[in-house]
């Protein structure tokens, strides 16, 4: 499974340990081959039960970034439909600006806080267990929309008390994480490369 050595890794206590790891910024990028992108997918519930063990007693959260999208245009309701229901129907007639349009709310505060608070509400109840990890992915279904980096800034004094870790289909080389193989992200230089703290 390709999310074996993840999982092994972040059952150490050392890692869990939310105050440990990193001076500044809690955040890490998981690469992987996008061929393998729904292999990932059918592995994300043995992820998380894996986790939800004795040995690691982890209660993690997993969010499609892709879904959130469309959560969050959902959720915006003009009389009787919804932003996401207008941009499918514009699609037809003007493409161009419907992206431009997805795009911009995507970047908006509105999104950002939206995505704070599903974090927050899994923080937040009651538990016994740690909640030391939040998975996000859907980077390729997502894409051109919004890019990793683009989120990471716009989350970088929301990620606290917890480690965000995105799900990357692509690679890290000389400092860069390219989605596919091809395109280049900008430097998510705060974003620690866990192939390389794993060994993989």
């Amino acid at each position: 499974m390709i999310l074996d050595n993840l999982i092994e890794f972040l059952k150490k206590d050392s890692f869990q340990d939310t105050e440990a790891g990193l001076l500044s910024f809690p955040a890490y990028a998981y690469t992987y081959d996008p061929v393998k992108e729904y292999e990932m997918r059918s592995e994300l519930p043995s992820l998380k039960s894996r986790l939800n063990r004795p040995n690691s007693w982890q209660e993690c959260l997993i969010l499609n970034i892709y879904d959130e999208m469309i959560e969050h245009l959902e959720s915006r309701k003009f009389g009787d439909e919804s932003m996401w229901q207008l941009l499918l129907e514009a699609e037809k007639d003007n493409p161009e600006k419907v992206r431009r349009d997805i795009i911009r709310h995507l970047h908006s505060d509105e999104f950002i806080e939206h995505i704070s608070a599903k974090v927050g509400d899994h923080l937040d109840y009651d538990s016994e267990k740690k909640k030391s990890y939040v998975f996000v992915h859907g980077w390729g279904s997502i894409f051109p929309f919004l890019r990793a980096h683009t989120f990471l800034n716009r989350m970088e004094d929301r990620i606290k008390g917890y480690k965000m870790i995105l799900l990357y289909p692509g690679k890290y080389e000389n400092s860069y994480y390219v989605m596919f193989g091809e395109l280049e992200s900008d430097t998510i230089y705060r974003a620690s490369c866990l192939n390389q703290l794993i060994g993989d």
